[in-house]
């Protein structure tokens, strides 16, 4: 029930994330323009004016991908996008609303009636990404979420190489991607989750439960040896829009579940920064900068909560910890400070950057965190 950063005023203003999912369902309250659906979506095409999705896309060659959300998908594209940036309050009264309920959607769509649960998207995926990197007059993505994978588990596929090569080629967009549902046995990691620059989002319970692992949550190491997965978010009895009514909510579980919850927590994070907050912890318009998805990865990393019940970070169980915005954004009067270093021009060779940190108050943790996006 924390939901300090919402008071802030942060609720995903100005922020536009894309996810690839089974389709969604774009009459749910959560998702459509208003009261009228005014602007209906019902075809594949960009709608830069819509009040939450600004296109729906097809992310896919096969003819299999129909346009839609599906009940043999147990409508889980209309369900993590909900959970993303759902926002219903323009329509009803209801409660549910998404992490980032202010953001709006560039939607990649890989399912189809006759696919199930399966999913298709284009071969390289790195044509699944640049759509929405792209954008259009409505904005543009530079978070992704991602709530499916696959096997080989552990391995370093040809997925995961096209995830880390749009990231180093696009240093500013932040993908994270489901570490799958095969736990608790060790090393299950499912593929892309295994790329290296990627944010690989592992399960907790809900609500009061939020401090215990959601059980069935894959758990690392990568072949490698990488530590994965990397954080955990909320990902058992996460309720969110479904169909087939345009009021229907429901409780589902997974690190599907998981993969929106934290990367909506990575939206708010990212309008701190582009709107000003630091390093006031006020609004200052002028100070506001775009990130590089290594330093929300690494923002993220510092605010997870260490401790999940049984389990100490970092680990391959829970990574380094449930993710909590309030921890590592700074507001005006808080007793922890923040230091944001976003190094984008990089390191040559036997080059280095050296820090002295004066710690003058043994009482509040000092956690620094060191990302990157690699080759």
């Amino acid at each position: 029930a924390n939901r300090r950063v919402w008071t802030m005023g942060i609720r995903g203003q100005g922020q536009v994330v894309t996810t690839s999912d089974s389709g969604i369902l774009t009459t749910h309250n959560l998702h459509k323009h208003d009261t009228a659906n005014t602007i209906p979506i019902s075809d594949f095409g960009d709608y830069p004016t819509h009040r939450k999705i600004i296109a729906y896309k097809k992310g896919s060659t096969s003819a299999a991908v129909t346009f839609g959300d599906h009940s043999s998908a147990s409508w889980h594209g209309t369900h993590t996008a909900g959970t993303l940036v759902g926002n219903d309050d323009p329509i009803s009264t209801s409660p549910r609303d998404g992490m980032a309920k202010e953001g709006k959607i560039y939607f990649m769509d890989i399912g189809g009636a006759t696919l199930g649960t399966g999913l298709s998207t284009f071969t390289d995926l790195n044509d699944l990404f640049l759509p929405a990197y792209t954008g259009n007059a409505g904005g543009a993505a530079r978070i992704s979420s991602n709530s499916w994978g696959g096997t080989p588990l552990t391995a370093y596929t040809l997925n995961s190489m096209e995830v880390d090569q749009f990231i180093w080629s696009h240093p500013d967009f932040y993908i994270a991607f489901a570490n799958g549902n095969a736990g608790p046995s060790v090393n299950t990691v499912a593929s892309p989750a295994t790329a290296k620059s990627v944010a690989s989002m592992g399960g907790t319970q809900n609500g009061t439960n939020a401090g215990f692992i959601y059980t069935s949550t894959s758990r690392g190491s990568a072949a490698d040896g990488r530590r994965k997965p990397t954080f955990c978010s909320p990902g058992q009895s996460v309720f969110s829009a479904v169909g087939p009514t345009n009021t229907g909510y429901a409780g589902l579980s997974g690190t599907s579940m998981a993969t929106p919850s934290g990367t909506g927590a990575v939206v708010l994070m990212r309008q701190y920064l582009t709107d000003g907050w630091y390093p006031t912890g006020a609004a200052v318009p002028a100070n506001g900068f775009t990130p590089s998805a290594a330093l929300l990865k690494a923002m993220a990393i510092n605010s997870a909560d260490n401790a999940v019940s049984g389990f100490t970070a970092p680990d391959n169980n829970i990574g380094y910890g449930r993710v909590n915005a309030d921890n590592v954004l700074y507001f005006t009067g808080d007793a922890r400070k923040l230091l944001l270093v976003d190094n984008t021009a990089g390191l040559a060779h036997g080059q280095y950057l050296e820090y002295q940190i004066n710690v003058v108050d043994t009482a509040v943790p000092l956690e620094v965190s060191l990302c990157w996006s690699d080759y």
